[in-house]
């Protein structure tokens, strides 16, 4: 690293050569000493995502494939398809490249001493701006790969198809990151006393446009059986993502063109729009950062702070009273997480706009009357309902709850010397993050119960399964987070995308995924019993195939040994990461 620092910088080519030479000796650094000293961490990170890539594939496949058995999608359809993926991954690039952007260029030491260094401003907009890249589009490689390679293999595309991926992949990232490295400059630049609030103004704007599409597509869905003109009425009333001048719509038009070899000029056209826009926009941001990047700092560095607002009196009596059980000590540590979380509007706002998507969801599915009739289909889209939930649940606390402790970082040691245990330090991060996520899954499942109809019993398990999965995955992120602190790491997107975060991330699905498939498999067996007796067919059994189910005594039987295992699982996957993470808290020196 020393040879790394020592780097002279003099000449705008020279400076340039040494940030990207600074950069490949600190990745090249970093990566020995990942392989050396934990060598079977980071084989563990390897492994599971390559296994996660794998199940995304599959599953992917599964869709792509149910999609044309039933002849249920057509060119048009797809390409809305992918244009609602990529719509909403244009949103949230630009939010999250901002605000990497924002914690890398204004919050960082690295960005203070390059700015007394004679490096240019735009070199340094550059260099971080390329980081940042790399955290926020990780996700979308992931999650768009997979998706595309399924895509080409159902549809047999060409070569060309793959190969053109990586770079409309590429070009359509850069703009989005762009926008949001805009957003950020002039936002810190104009306000920099309320950035939170333009950011809240802007999430809750999303919201609204969101809201708005969703109800206009919720109108326009009529109680029949799936069809493609069903899916036709539905996805046209989300084209707004697909629109002429979005790049969302360029990149669904070139790579659909590119799944046919006589549409590869096609392919080509858009791509080329894509990077002519994209090396737009990029330029414009650097020029941007080239005038005004010093004066952003200066401001936001040297703003005065305005006065202190009382604090609110009703919290802590709330706390109190809703988390009376636990000692006193934990309380205060449960309320000073809640009040960090919201002064945090980029943590309650993500939180608001997923919980308000998914009621919309399911406030939809009461108009599919077709398919809420059915036993059959109500165990399935109830069990779907809450798996998509806990995985919300546990995304967020992969992002918000793991990286609590790291983010404590140098002023840390305060927790050694306060007059309070260091377990119930993590005693109240646990209770404050099950406390918040049983509040949305148990409105959500109530929500979902309304809109489908289900009885009692489903209604039960739906909410002691709930229960399970909150403090399960809660208990997963606290412990880990505790295991496996990055404490001079003042980035939660670096630290949720480190070998802890990526370990917690997949932990969690794959408690999710064992729990909810223990629950699942008797009341699957036992709905097809119910739908044969009432005359509902199931959907897809293979040809020949005697869909058995279970009778009303196997079922009571096999459905006691799900409970049972389920609250045996939840148990130890709620309390062994937590003792892991308090013994290494202790040993922890500060």
């Amino acid at each position: 690293m020393s040879e790394a620092t020592a780097i002279p910088f003099t000449t705008p080519l020279r400076t340039s050569d040494g940030l990207r030479r600074l950069r490949w000796l600190s990745f090249r650094n970093d990566l020995i000493l990942k392989f050396t000293r934990s060598r079977f961490r980071s084989m563990l990170v390897v492994i599971f995502s390559i296994v996660f890539w794998i199940g995304l594939y599959f599953l992917f496949m599964d869709a792509f494939g149910f999609l044309y058995r039933h002849r249920l999608i057509s060119g048009y359809l797809v390409e809305l398809l992918f244009g609602l993926f990529f719509g909403s991954l244009l949103v949230m690039l630009v939010f999250s490249a901002g605000i990497i952007l924002f914690a890398g260029l204004f919050a960082s030491e690295e960005s203070r001493y390059l700015l007394i260094s004679p490096v240019p401003p735009d070199m340094i907009f550059a260099y971080k701006f390329q980081e940042s890249m790399v955290f926020s589009c990780w996700g979308f490689v992931l999650l768009g790969s997979p998706l595309m390679i399924a895509y080409g293999v159902i549809t047999h595309a060409p070569l060309m198809f793959y190969v053109l991926s990586l770079p409309f992949f590429v070009s359509f990232a850069l703009i989005p990151g762009s926008v949001g490295a805009l957003i950020c400059l002039f936002v810190t630049l104009l306000m920099p006393r309320r950035k939170k609030e333009v950011l809240a103004a802007l999430i809750l704007f999303v919201i609204v446009i969101v809201a708005i599409i969703g109800v206009r597509a919720w109108y326009l869905i009529e109680t029949q059986p799936i069809s493609r003109a069903w899916l036709h009425r539905l996805m046209t009333g989300l084209q707004v993502s697909n629109l002429p001048f979005l790049p969302s719509h360029w990149i669904s038009r070139g790579l659909l063109a590119a799944t046919d070899v006589n549409g590869l000029s096609v392919s080509f056209f858009y791509l080329l729009v894509l990077l002519a826009n994209a090396f737009f926009v990029h330029l414009v941001t650097a020029a941007s950062y080239s005038q005004f990047y010093r004066h952003a700092y200066d401001r936001n560095a040297s703003y005065p702070v305005g006065r202190r607002r009382p604090r609110s009196r009703w919290l802590p009596k709330a706390v109190d009273t809703i988390f009376f059980p636990l000692n006193k000590a934990i309380r205060v540590m449960i309320l000073k997480d809640i009040r960090i979380f919201v002064r945090d509007p980029v943590q309650w706002l993500q939180v608001l706009v997923f919980t308000c998507l998914l009621i919309l969801y399911l406030v939809t599915l009461g108009r599919m009357n077709h398919y809420t009739e059915s036993p059959y289909w109500r165990n399935l889209i109830s069990f779907f309902n809450l798996s998509v939930t806990a995985l919300i649940v546990s995304t967020f606390t992969s992002r918000f709850i793991f990286p609590q402790l790291s983010l404590e970082g140098q002023r840390i040691w305060i927790l050694g010397l306060a007059p309070i245990k260091r377990d119930a330090v993590l005693w109240g991060k646990f209770a404050f993050a099950s406390g918040g996520a049983i509040m949305v899954t148990v409105l959500l499942t109530i929500i979902s119960a309304l809109m489908l109809k289900i009885g009692w019993l489903l209604f039960c398990l739906h909410l002691f399964t709930n229960l399970i999965l909150c403090f399960g995955i809660s208990g997963i992120a606290v412990g880990l987070g505790a295991r496996f602190p990055e404490l001079n790491q003042s980035d939660p997107s670096k630290i949720a995308a480190g070998f802890g975060g990526t370990l917690n991330l997949v932990t969690s699905l794959l408690f999710i995924l064992v729990v909810v498939t223990i629950m699942v498999l008797p009341c699957y067996l036992y709905a097809i019993t119910l739908s044969i007796e009432q005359g509902h067919a199931a959907l897809d059994f293979a040809e020949g195939a005697d869909p058995a189910g279970l009778s009303l005594s196997e079922f009571q039987f096999w459905l006691a040994v799900s409970i049972v295992s389920t609250l045996g699982i939840g148990v130890f996957a709620t309390l062994f990461p937590l003792k892991v993470g308090m013994k290494a808290f202790r040993e922890m020196e500060f």
